[in-house]
């Protein structure tokens, strides 16, 4: 081999390496839930599936239709999508909470303290709500937080593993006791080498005494690759005595499995509904803030607090339409909410 082509050979070796270096971050923060069989009711022809007849669709006349879904999405350049300014925050002491209070930390996270425990739910520190480089940024100002501003979190809650409520960063860098997750979803964490003890629950199963953690079903999907449905999404009910009951919906659209819930384990002190990055092109697996609120309703919720906002443009309404209409909604069937600022301490009751 000549000197030149040895040379050539050797710098593209290194470019090879180098790419495979900085490629190996974004590689790894996909995980794995390579997983092949699962004993569950849901679990049918290599994939879970929502609850038969789950789709309820009341009427939204006043929602405009768009078609085209994704691409659309994706060439649309409505700057009132994204806010001007930086979204408003403000830095709590986490460690500081008392019982029957919570944070809200932008999109679906939440810190929460009940029975002198702290629950944690789909905490994001990702600059993006994708792994991959150049999409989907979070909005400036909505991640005022680092996980070291963090206590220790007695329940680590993962509703899905979808990037935006998964995040490689937050499961890496957060200190935690136990994670509560859907079926499949801790071994993303196990690949990882993190979470030392990981309970994976089936809808309607739960942990035991004296804090209950019931996995509750919504109507969405999972996945963090090519790969859909291998893991499983859904909710928590956090019943902790007479420190409080809570509901966390997760991700989904509206159904009848919120009446369920509600009659099977409410009434409830709040409600977390999913309550953002909704349109018709993709009604059954994100609700409208009307829906949120119907929910709060059909759960038998004293108090709501709308989530899955406040920090990503993952659809084409404007940037804070979602509080918007939840709260014109909430008003106009009498229900008690709140929509705090992020970081904003707020109590239950």
């Amino acid at each position: 081999m000549s000197r030149r082509k040895f040379l050539l050979s050797l710098a593209g070796l290194g470019a090879l390496a180098v790419t495979g270096v900085s490629l190996w971050p974004i590689y790894r923060a996909f995980g794995d839930s390579s997983r092949e069989d699962f004993i569950s009711p849901h679990w049918r022809s290599g994939s879970f599936h929502n609850l038969p007849n789950a789709y309820v669709y009341p009427d939204l006349a006043s929602e405009p239709a768009y078609t085209g879904g994704w691409l659309k999405f994706f060439l649309s350049r409505d700057d009132n999508r994204y806010p001007t300014e930086p979204v408003k925050s403000v830095k709590t002491d986490l460690a500081s909470l008392r019982d029957g209070e919570f944070v809200w930390l932008g999109h679906s996270s939440l810190l929460l303290k009940l029975a002198g425990k702290y629950f944690c739910f789909d905490p994001v520190f990702a600059r993006r709500a994708s792994p991959v480089p150049f999409t989907i940024p979070a909005w400036p100002g909505s991640t005022p937080r680092a996980p070291e501003d963090f206590p220790v979190i007695d329940y680590l809650c993962l509703s899905h593993d979808h990037w935006d409520h998964l995040d490689y960063e937050a499961a890496t860098k957060l200190k935690y006791k136990t994670v509560v997750c859907g079926l499949g979803v801790g071994s993303h964490l196990r690949y990882w080498g993190v979470g030392n003890d990981i309970v994976e629950l089936d809808w309607f199963k739960s942990t035991g005494s004296p804090i209950k953690i019931v996995f509750t079903p919504s109507m969405h999907f999972s996945g963090r690759g090519l790969k859909r449905n291998r893991t499983l999404w859904g909710g928590f009910v956090i019943d902790a005595g007479d420190s409080g009951k809570i509901y966390f919906t997760g991700d989904g659209g509206y159904g009848a499995h919120f009446a369920e819930i509600g009659k099977n384990y409410g009434p409830f002190d709040i409600i977390f509904p999913d309550s953002g990055q909704y349109n018709r092109c993709w009604p059954t697996v994100h609700m409208f803030p009307e829906q949120a609120v119907r929910a709060a309703v059909d759960s038998r919720a004293a108090l709501a607090c709308p989530v899955h906002r406040g920090k990503f443009t993952l659809s084409w309404h404007s940037w804070d339409e979602p509080e918007k209409r939840f709260a014109r909604e909430a008003t106009l069937r009498k229900v008690s909410f709140v929509v705090p600022v992020i970081g904003e301490k707020v109590a239950i009751r």
